[in-house]
């Protein structure tokens, strides 16, 4: 499971992606300003390296990490 924090201004979208692109989770958050947390679940997520995207307003936040086990 990731835990991001970040602070929103926007309406948004956060993703998960593998490094060929595709795409394996995605979906789409209020922005509010005030300190949101996210929790993604990666259960059904096969083990790898990917990349999570979180896209808001003009702001685009990206994090590679590799998922071990579930």
């Amino acid at each position: 499971e990731l835990e991001p924090q970040f602070q929103p201004t926007a309406p948004g979208r956060v993703s998960i992606m593998d490094l060929q692109g595709r795409v394996w989770h995605s979906f789409v958050f209020e922005g509010t300003g005030a300190e949101n947390g996210l929790s993604i679940p990666l259960i059904g997520l096969p083990q790898g390296v990917y990349v999570l995207k979180i896209a808001f307003g003009a702001l685009v936040l990206t994090k590679r990490f590799e998922k071990i086990a579930d």
